[in-house]
């Protein structure tokens, strides 16, 4: 695949092994249906951009079938990220931009999680993870962590019984 390419995709994702070499390019999941689109096949999936932009924003994608990394930014324009069962990995140099509100987040529902791997060097700084649940009545629940080092998200059920590790 071309290194400095846009993407845009209106359907599934599947990594069955195959190689995929994100270079600078993005990726953009644009699904025009009222269902999530899959993440999914047996191999995790490394993106530098990933933007979702779903027509109908109480959808979005679901990691299905393995862990995904976005090394440059996750853009949440409209829909969702569904973690399940998998792990979505920001890396040291990523970020997550948009517009946050409870059709505009990371659900990381199941065993999930959603993890920021911050540089080894650095004086302290923060970084806001978009998360919250969509069972029942959706809500978003921004968090906004002071980092040294990695911090991750596990299984929000409601902004007063969440988890942080």
């Amino acid at each position: 695949m071309v290194r400095h390419s846009i993407y845009l995709l209106g359907g599934n994702w599947t990594n069955n092994g195959g190689t995929f070499n994100a270079g600078t390019g993005t990726v953009t999941f644009n699904d025009t249906f009222l269902s999530f689109e899959y993440m999914d096949g047996t191999s995790p999936t490394t993106f530098n951009n990933l933007t979702i932009n779903h027509t109908y924003p109480a959808y979005g994608i679901t990691l299905s079938g393995s862990d995904a990394t976005v090394n440059g930014s996750l853009a949440l324009t409209s829909g969702k990220v569904a973690l399940g069962n998998h792990n979505l990995t920001i890396g040291s140099g990523g970020s997550i931009a948009g517009y946050f509100f409870n059709i505009s987040m990371i659900v990381p529902e199941g065993t999930g999680t959603v993890t920021k791997i911050f540089p080894v060097s650095g004086s302290a700084s923060t970084f806001t993870f978009p998360v919250g649940n969509a069972s029942g009545t959706a809500f978003y629940s921004k968090v906004i962590h002071l980092y040294r080092n990695k911090f991750q998200w596990t299984d929000i059920k409601s902004p007063s019984e969440s988890q942080c590790n």
